[in-house]
C-alpha cells in the first residue's frame, strides 16, 4: 500500500505539497516499541516539517517521547522539576532535552514548564472551578512550589 497526503504550508511558494510513503517506509519508524498508523504519520509529518522550515530532524523518538511525558501526562505539573530529572524518565540526556526545547520552543526546559504552569493557573482562576479552591491549593495545583514562584512566572509569561 502507498499512502499519499497534503502538507500545506503558509511560507511556501505553492499552497500544498504532496508526499506519498509506502507501509514499508512506515515499518520503518517503529524504532523501539510498535507505533499505530496515526503515531507513524505524525512522525512522518513532524519529519516533513523539520525538514522543510530547516528545523533539526530529531530522532522520532525524542519528539514522541517529549509530547507523550511533559504535554500529556503533564510533567510540568510536578513541583521543581528539572531537565535532569526529566532525563531520568524519559532516557534522553538533559542537554539534548534543553537543547530540543530552546529550538523547538524558543525556551530552556524550566521556562517551558514555568510557561505552560502560568498557563494552567490561568485556565484554572478562569474556570468555575476555582470557586471552591483556595488561591494556594491553585497554586499547588498548577505545578508552582509557592506563591512567590507563581508571581515571578506571571510577570513573564502572563498573556
Amino acid at each position: 500500500n502507498v499512502y499519499s497526503f497534503y502538507l500545506y504550508t503558509e511560507n511556501s511558494n505553492c499552497d500544498s505539497h504532496l508526499f506519498s510513503t509506502s507501509e514499508k517506509n512506515l515499518n520503518l519508524l517503529s524504532n523501539h516499541r510498535k507505533m499505530n498508523f496515526k503515531e507513524k504519520m505524525n512522525s512522518i509529518l513532524l519529519n516533513i516539517k523539520h525538514a522543510f522550515f530547516g528545523m533539526p530532524n530529531y530522532p522520532v523518538s525524542i519528539d514522541i517521547k517529549f509530547e507523550k511525558l511533559f504535554f500529556e501526562d503533564h510533567y510540568y505539573l510536578y513541583p521543581n522539576v528539572t531537565a535532569s530529572d526529566f532525563s531520568e524518565i524519559s532516557n534522553i540526556s538533559a542537554e539534548k532535552i534543553n537543547e530540543y526545547t530552546i529550538l523547538k520552543f524558543g525556551l530552556d526546559f524550566n521556562q517551558l514548564c514555568d510557561q505552560y504552569r502560568v498557563k494552567r493557573f490561568m485556565e484554572k482562576v478562569n474556570s468555575s472551578v476555582s470557586d471552591n479552591l483556595t488561591v494556594g491549593s491553585l497554586v499547588k495545583g498548577s505545578g508552582f512550589s509557592n506563591a512567590e514562584d507563581l508571581q515571578l512566572a506571571l510577570k513573564t509569561y502572563s498573556i
